[in-house]
């Protein structure tokens, strides 16, 4: 079920659209991440984000107010930041400038944030009206009436899940220009993205998809859902990254006209990312070599004549790793209890 469905009255949940930039730097949209880590660690005391919001007014306000309070729309526009990891929340009342454009500045003290936060635009009532509440429409003061997608904003270099060698977005396929062929997939994975890491983004635009993804219950039928889900997705993923490491490292030994490379040159040649995708199968495949484990990964790679079996042993350890078979037991026990 989707969260707007929890509201008693008309909302809209893409209605805002939020950008925000640093000293005159590139804008950041939603949905999109910030990143601040390089101020932080430079020492800045802190940073100004320039927020702005547009809208279609028009399209918005007939839905969330009655008609009578069209023509002096009871309502403001907001920017929320929270960042549960600081114990932080605080919104910010944007500034009408016109063309449905709403800006406003939000000062970030670096001393109080660490890890991450987020940015969410939001469209509120500025007053109480009980003929809002007879016409079926919110009518309290502060109630939220429309928002849009957050920003996130990265403070810290913190360890998350496979995040030395993949960065998780969720974006919705279908309004992203670079996305929207995409729109009826699940995901996109991005080896080339901008930053120092791939990009795996999640189509929000695939309904039910986020709800069963960040379903946290450990023992329900959307757990066992999230698995199978969650299991095709890292395994399809998890090979697409390996084998573009592979496919590099075959590469370099082309370039080198046939000749045998230096494993620790090949892999010297990698980005951090790829580096780490090599030392988490090295020891996993060949475990029997010890320490020349990523070597002699890497000089399988590198080999036309053994790159195939390279490929081959990848494919097994996947299934291994991602518990494939334990997700299909999952399957069969939503189907037992639902008897079909």
């Amino acid at each position: 079920m989707n969260h707007v469905e929890f509201f008693p009255y008309p909302v809209n949940r893409y209605a805002l659209r939020l950008s925000c930039s640093i000293d005159e730097g590139d804008s950041t949209t939603a949905p999109g991440t910030l990143d601040l880590r390089g101020p932080v660690e430079k020492g800045d005391e802190g940073a100004i984000l320039e927020l702005t919001v547009e809208w279609d007014a028009d399209a918005v306000l007939g839905v969330v107010l009655p008609s009578t309070e069209a023509s002096e729309p009871p309502v403001a526009v907001g920017v929320v930041f929270r960042s549960v990891a600081s114990r932080v929340r605080t919104m910010v009342t944007l500034d009408e400038s016109g063309d449905g454009l709403f800006r406003g500045s939000l000062p970030i003290d670096f001393s109080e944030v660490f890890h991450s936060g987020t940015l969410e635009p939001v469209l509120f009532r500025v007053s109480n009206s009980a003929e809002a509440v007879e016409s079926g429409r919110a009518g309290h003061l502060g109630a939220r009436l429309a928002w849009g997608d957050p920003i996130r904003v990265l403070f810290d270099h913190f360890p998350e899940a496979g995040s030395s060698w993949l960065r998780l977005e969720w974006a919705r396929f279908s309004e992203v220009a670079d996305l929207e062929e995409f729109k009826d997939l699940l995901f996109k994975l991005d080896v080339d993205a901008p930053g120092e890491l791939p990009v795996l983004r999640l189509n929000e635009g695939i309904d039910g998809l986020k709800q069963v993804l960040m379903e946290p219950s450990r023992n329900s039928h959307l757990r066992r859902l999230r698995d199978v889900v969650g299991t095709s997705i890292s395994i399809q993923s998890g090979t697409e990254l390996t084998l573009h490491v592979i496919s590099r490292l075959l590469a370099s030994q082309v370039s080198e006209g046939g000749s045998k490379p230096d494993p620790a040159e090949l892999l010297e040649g990698l980005r951090d990312w790829e580096r780490s995708v090599v030392a988490h199968w090295g020891p996993k495949l060949f475990a029997e070599h010890g320490e020349a484990a990523e070597e002699v990964f890497t000089e399988w790679a590198s080999d036309p004549l053994r790159v195939t079996r390279l490929q081959g042993r990848v494919s097994v350890e996947m299934q291994r790793l991602s518990n494939a078979s334990e997700s299909f037991t999952g399957l069969l026990l939503i189907k037992e209890k639902l008897g079909v």
